[in-house]
């Protein structure tokens, strides 16, 4: 996936297998992420 969050360059986060995750993988990541950018930063580990 490619986000554009307003930085200097895309983001992009790979999808290496997307078929093998499930709500249960990634459902509390997701909830406590109002925003793509922190979605980003809490997958990069950024900011």
């Amino acid at each position: 996936m490619i986000f554009d969050v307003g930085r200097e360059s895309l983001v992009r986060v790979p999808m290496m297998e997307p078929t093998r995750g499930t709500a249960a993988h990634v459902k509390d990541l997701l909830d406590r992420c109002d925003t793509a950018e922190q979605l980003i930063d809490a997958i990069t580990g950024s900011r």
